[in-house]
């Protein structure tokens, strides 16, 4: 220690966004007259020397570093605010020279965006995605979550696409991560950050009839931390969720819950139910139903001529044209203004049946059409479509 210069602590803070690299210089003076080897303990990982003078360049030209050229140079990049103490000792005998008291102060990147996805469980889920809203092009990337694979695609266009490639776990699992982006490739100019999420859940895939009543049944397997009131719920105003109310289960036991879903569209649309337990406020699973919708395969038209008033029946002839028995299943469009007494009728071969229709016309409504489809119980396929056209008369 006697040439050098005297043993001393310097405190320093640096304040790095997540996933970026922070630079700075120490100077350590040897006033002896030979060369000296020093041994820098750090006892963190995540403070490393660098040797790549075309680095220590760029940092030293973007920090305003106007030191000579030295031999070696340390980067920074932690998480969670630190003290890490820096030793500075000597390689024979390890006698300390100098101590930098270094804190190191996370700060939180700025979400510019948040996606969420949600994709079928135990698969693989890969997407691409445009990045926009930055002024200067990305020139590197970093991901929070090292499960996930990411990278960037520079189009002919001179747009910029990410892309991202995960595995989903168990349903309800959620992941998520954020990617950052830089200006640079040295991760030191950040543009922004993006935030994912990725919902696991178990997928239904439904096809329906517009109009149409269908009953999609769900069973909830509870495990020993779930006991208590269980509550079911939808992401679509055309599901039904039965029971509505919250239900009670025991500990590992079984629920089972019935939806009702009269599409009132046509087309390919995704929605969500969830279990949640009410008492925990926690989900406990998700269902993603996948469901494309037709329209109904019409056979007959009537025309039906009803009162302004008043609730009114009228009869509908259901045909068993098959030689052997059936059951047949009677649904309408819209069950709520159109009652059907006999929903179930079971006929011999080739034998006919009248079921009552009745109108309720008492709730006000007056409907231009309405749908009546005969369903076969066995297999849940469509055998007739009626259109009803409603005509009104005092």
């Amino acid at each position: 220690m006697s040439n050098f210069t005297a043993l001393h602590s310097v405190f320093r803070s640096i304040y790095p966004k997540y996933g970026q690299v922070v630079f700075f210089e120490y100077m350590l003076q040897n006033t002896e007259p030979d060369s000296a080897v020093i041994v820098v303990d750090t006892g963190q990982d995540t403070l490393r020397p660098l040797f790549d003078m075309e680095l220590w360049q760029h940092y030293k030209n973007m920090y305003g570093i106007k030191t000579p050229f030295e031999r070696d140079l340390y980067q920074i990049s932690k998480e969670n605010e630190q003290v890490t103490e820096i030793i500075f000792k000597k390689k024979n005998g390890g006698e300390p020279i100098a101590i930098l008291d270094l804190l190191v102060g996370n700060r939180h990147n700025i979400i510019s965006n948040s996606f969420r996805f949600y994709h079928e469980a135990e698969t693989t889920l890969s997407r691409i995605i445009h990045i926009t809203g930055y002024k200067s092009r990305v020139f590197s990337i970093r991901c929070t979550d090292p499960l996930v694979l990411t990278s960037f695609k520079n189009n002919c266009d001179g747009s910029q696409d990410l892309h991202f490639t995960c595995q989903t776990g168990k349903a309800p699992m959620l992941r998520t991560f954020t990617v950052i982006f830089f200006a640079d490739q040295y991760y030191n100019t950040v543009l922004g950050a993006w935030l994912i999420h990725i919902h696991a859940v178990n997928q239904i895939n439904l096809n329906a009839v517009r109009a149409q009543l269908i009953k999609i049944p769900i069973v909830l397997k509870t495990n020993d931390n779930c006991g208590g009131l269980v509550h079911f719920g939808s992401s679509s105003k055309n599901f039904e969720i039965h029971p509505a109310d919250a239900d009670a289960v025991q500990h590992g036991g079984t629920l089972n819950a019935m939806v009702h879903f009269l599409p009132g569209f046509t087309g390919s649309r995704m929605m969500l139910v969830s279990a949640t337990d009410q008492r925990k406020c926690h989900l406990l699973y998700q269902w993603m139903i996948a469901v494309n919708v037709r329209e109904a395969n019409i056979t007959k038209i009537f025309e039906v001529y009803l009162q302004n008033s008043g609730n009114q029946e009228v009869k509908l002839a259901v045909r068993n044209r098959y030689s052997v028995e059936r059951s047949f299943r009677i649904s309408c469009s819209h069950p709520e203004y159109v009652r059907i007494e006999n929903d179930i009728v079971m006929l011999s071969g080739y034998k006919t049946t009248d079921v009552p229709i009745t109108f309720l016309l008492n709730v006000g409504l007056k409907l231009p059409e309405v749908l009546i489809f005969v369903t076969n119980v066995e297999n849940n396929l469509q055998e007739e479509a009626y259109s009803m056209k409603l005509i009104y008369h005092d």
